[in-house]
């Protein structure tokens, strides 16, 4: 079980451990449960992705894009923005590049659904 493993990571030291994990799970093929506020690791790290509300589960949601998973991958894209539309987080300007947020307000949003109590 990984519970919020690169969340205190800087951004440069999270990118080399996402790419000691995908070397691991190649490796080794485990079987690993990832807990993460963070949709784009999700996304980037899962098979299968589950939005828990309040102990329920909301949505399960393979996912089923290639890897390696790239950002502007239109599959990628479309899975992470029903998984923000299902944490009540929609945007309503087009994705920045790498399909992250294009300004502050989205950002903001982002930031907001990343603070409730739901887990991947």
């Amino acid at each position: 079980m990984l519970d919020e493993p690169f969340a205190a990571l800087d951004a440069l030291t999270r990118i080399r451990m996402h790419g000691l994990v995908h070397q691991l799970l190649r490796r080794h093929s485990p079987g690993v449960v990832l807990v993460t506020h963070d949709i784009d690791e999700a996304l980037s790290l899962s098979d299968r992705v589950v939005v828990l509300n309040e102990g329920r589960v909301r949505l399960d949601v393979l996912v089923e894009v290639p890897g390696p998973r790239a950002r502007t991958d239109r599959a990628f894209e479309h899975l992470r923005q029903r998984l923000l539309a299902e944490l009540g987080v929609v945007t309503d300007e087009p994705p920045g590049p790498c399909g992250g947020p294009r300004n502050r307000a989205a950002q903001a949003r982002e930031a907001e659904a990343y603070h409730r109590t739901v887990k991947f």
